[in-house]
């Protein structure tokens, strides 16, 4: 989890406020819980605590002394603008929760229909717990539900599982329908094909080192952006191959963009379409399941520049509600004006990005291709790279432009992209933080990207093959999954 600040906070509201009603509300518990219409509430009995279960960011209740009282709920609050007083009695509360010992039960009380304390503090058949040791998810379907913040500390719901036994929850939708909710498990709970290693073993747990990263990145722009395109067959056969990085760039020129639009069309940037980033949060989630970690663009240099998309991109001039007109060229000279419109739409969309993705295996990137030297550009990034952190992101890196000013950003990021078309050694660099990318596939032959690759790998250095398609692209028409194949398997073969 990551630490949202107020504004992020007040954000997630107007997103929903501003869109038509909701169909469910949500939360993600971690060290700060991404609250969606749903909150939860400590003190009194139901004091509670981050911790990382599994490899996952998420709660549990606290059992330490707190004066009289221990943490034997974890208390919940429903938006009274979603449902008060009963006026959405029928509803489905899906929880993710860690399955702990057999037979240990999982106990929902609701707030029901009816008066007193048994109204109040309803409880349905509880769920045991079948001792598997991973996360699982359950759906009591509630007939009565009234939700009128009558239990402690004006709360709807609770969990528990019995006197002094601790239980961990992950998130928790509650949704007017059935199908409604869409609930991304934790990786390791998901269903994955015969022979695929889960992302839990690829990348070890909690803050453990990662690998050397062989990427390989399909459709390299619209992977999540383009909303028609299904990326679930390709990176289930990505899985397994020995690849383990996935680069993909959320916010560009080419494809949807993340922001509600006012009433006349422009974009308000400061309105992070929801439904968005809920395919952000649901590819990262798939991705990971399969192995993935997934490197992310934080802004797009080229969406900037390309005079086919530029014009219709929602920093360019006159398409925002903000009035702010950022350029390929003036995109960096904001850094010394943090309240200012561009640096905040900037902390906008930085902290709802990394807010969407907490708890998962992703690399946040300032920018694609910030091939600009300007005397801004090195404090730029440094900004950015500070924000970044601020808002809770595990790993950061930065694409160089030159050797002097990557010197300078390095003890700030985990990576240091070298993006190109061909191997140049960065030996003044620790290996471990560079990673190699090609530009994009049909640049190149299958032989020069292999030859590329072979040489990161022999320095220590990451590497990543940007595809122009799904297909093992490089430029040639066959689909060549071999030369997938030959590529993740590249870093672990000895050097004659």
């Amino acid at each position: 989890m990551n630490a949202i600040s107020t504004l992020t906070a007040s954000l997630i509201l107007v997103c929903h406020a501003a869109a038509a009603p909701p169909d469910s509300v949500y939360i993600d518990l971690g060290a700060v819980n991404d609250e969606r219409g749903l909150w939860l509430v400590r003190d009194n009995d139901g004091w509670n605590e981050a911790v990382v279960q599994d490899g996952v960011d998420c709660r549990q209740n606290d059992l330490s002394p707190h004066g009289r009282t221990t943490g034997t709920y974890l208390y919940f609050r429903v938006s009274n603008e979603w449902a008060y007083h009963g006026s959405r009695p029928e509803v489905w509360l899906r929880v993710e929760y860690f399955d702990g010992p057999a037979g240990q039960p999982l106990y929902l009380d609701y707030d029901a229909t009816g008066d007193g304390i048994p109204a109040r503090y309803k409880r349905p058949e509880p769920l045991l717990m079948a001792g598997t040791g991973t996360w699982r998810e359950h759906v009591f379907h509630l007939e009565d539900a009234y939700f009128g913040d009558r239990q402690n500390k004006g709360c709807d719901f609770r969990f528990s599982c019995g006197e002094g036994l601790a239980f961990q929850i992950n998130r928790v939708w509650v949704s007017e329908t059935e199908a409604a909710s869409n609930i991304v498990p934790a990786a390791h709970a998901l269903e994955l094909p015969a022979g695929v290693v889960p992302a839990s073993a690829l990348f070890g747990r909690g803050d453990a080192t990662w690998p050397l990263l062989r990427g390989y990145s399909p459709h390299h722009y619209g992977i999540v952006s383009d909303l028609a395109y299904d990326y679930r067959p390709v990176l289930d056969r990505l899985a397994g191959r020995g690849i383990n990085l996935v680069r993909a760039m959320p916010l560009n020129a080419y494809d949807v963009q993340p922001f509600l639009r006012d009433s006349d069309g422009r974009y308000d940037l400061m309105r992070i379409d929801p439904a968005y980033l809920e395919r952000i949060r649901e590819f990262t989630a798939y991705a990971n399941a399969r192995g993935l970690a997934v490197q992310f663009s934080v802004l797009d240099h080229c969406s900037l520049r390309h005079g086919t998309v530029k014009d219709r991109f929602a920093y360019a001039e006159g398409n925002n509600t903000q009035g702010i007109a950022i350029t390929d060229t003036n995109f960096a000279s904001f850094w010394n004006q943090p309240d200012g419109s561009e640096m905040q739409a900037y902390r906008a969309w930085i902290e709802a990005l990394v807010g969407a993705t907490r708890g998962q295996k992703v690399i946040f990137e300032v920018m694609n291709e910030p091939y600009v030297d300007s005397p801004d550009v090195l404090p730029f990034h440094r900004v950015m790279l500070e924000m970044l952190r601020e808002a809770g992101a595990g790993k950061v890196s930065f694409n160089a432009w030159n050797d002097a000013d990557a010197k300078t950003l390095e003890p700030l990021a985990d990576y240091i992209g070298w993006h190109g078309n061909g191997f140049e050694a960065h030996d003044g660099f620790p290996p471990e933080k560079v990673l190699i990318s090609t530009d994009t596939g049909a640049w190149h032959s299958k032989a020069d990207v292999i030859e590329w690759a072979a040489a990161s790998f022999h320095h220590g250095y990451n590497f990543e093959h940007m595809a122009m398609s799904d297909d093992g692209d490089t430029g040639e028409a066959d689909t060549d999954w071999e030369f997938i194949r030959i590529l993740g398997l590249l870093a672990s073969v000895p050097d004659d």
